[in-house]
């Protein structure tokens, strides 16, 4: 299984894959903006995809705009919407999960925060089949 993670911020982009890594998701493929992450999504890997995190506030294509693409693609895969503005738009969270959002995440988050929201929304999903460290 392949987690796709988009982030326009590269810190974070960064430790997400580093940390999923040493957790033993090592197929984790980076997009830097929502256009790149749609990309992914619409070339031949798309299929391998179990997993995709994305952050709400990207430019050219936002996360959200990647949510339903994924939700288009593959119904049951699951995605995780993270922002650092989930307040500014009340009816932000509310809309994200009818779309299909499976967790929110909101920033700043600490790295034991982010994997244990990829943890338990992968062991709702049985396809989960990283390989043991």
């Amino acid at each position: 299984m392949k987690i796709l993670v988009a982030d326009d911020e590269s810190s974070i982009l960064l430790l997400a894959l580093l940390h999923l890594q040493k957790l033993g998701y090592i197929e984790v493929v980076p997009a830097s903006d929502g256009d790149e992450a749609i990309a992914v999504l619409s070339s031949e890997i798309e299929q391998q995809i179990g997993l995709v995190i994305t952050d709400y506030d990207m430019p050219r294509v936002s996360g959200e705009a990647v949510l339903v693409e994924s939700k288009r693609l593959c119904p049951t895969r699951p995605v995780i919407v993270m922002s650092g503005d989930f307040h500014s738009d009340p009816t932000r969270e509310e809309r994200l999960i009818s779309q299909g959002a499976d967790a929110l995440l909101e920033k700043p988050f600490t790295m034991e925060t982010f994997l244990s929201i990829v943890q338990a929304v992968l062991n709702k999903n049985p396809e989960d089949t990283r390989k043991p460290e």
